[in-house]
């Protein structure tokens, strides 16, 4: 984790990259290391997960995936150059987890990474910041959609990206 943050932080720190650039640059780096797949379907869970047709589930896993991207790019765009502090990995049943503290002059903020074996890789497959799980953010958003309106509504939201 320390040798992936390390290239992000040099590409969010290159003056030469404009944003779009930046942006390609650092989904080559978390694209290998997120399991956006698990990810989507820990998010709706098995009850609306089974909701979805095969067509339905590959435009929302599509869906999730720009979502989430967006998400974290927006998330660590602000860095600036903090000290950044990672926590040796400890071993939690099937899971590993990875304490990474963000220190800068004001703040001082902790994202839990949750990494899982796939394959002979390990990949995130939630993310805990300042103790609130991005799973069960947005398993908690898409619970309450799912609970009012269709699949296809709650898919054309998505592609909007107006889920609140």
């Amino acid at each position: 984790m320390q040798v992936k943050w390390d290239a992000i932080a040099k590409v969010l720190s290159c003056k030469d990259l404009d944003q779009q650039a930046k942006e390609k640059a650092i989904n080559v780096i978390i694209d290998p290391i997120f399991d956006f797949k698990l990810m989507g379907k820990l998010t709706l869970g098995k009850t609306n997960w089974s909701k979805l047709s095969e067509s339905q589930s590959e435009k929302f896993i599509k869906l999730f995936i720009e979502r989430l991207k967006d998400a974290y790019r927006d998330k660590i765009s602000s860095y600036n150059n903090e000290k950044v502090e990672f926590q040796p990995a400890v071993k939690d049943n099937n899971s590993v987890l990875i304490t990474m503290t963000v220190v800068s002059e004001d703040k001082k903020y902790t994202i839990l990474y949750k990494l899982r074996r796939v394959d002979k890789s390990w990949k995130i497959y939630d993310m805990e910041i300042e103790g609130v799980s991005v799973i069960i953010t947005y398993r908690s958003q898409f619970n309450d959609i799912l609970s009012h309106d269709s699949v296809e509504e709650f898919l054309r939201q998505l592609e909007k990206k107006t889920v609140s």
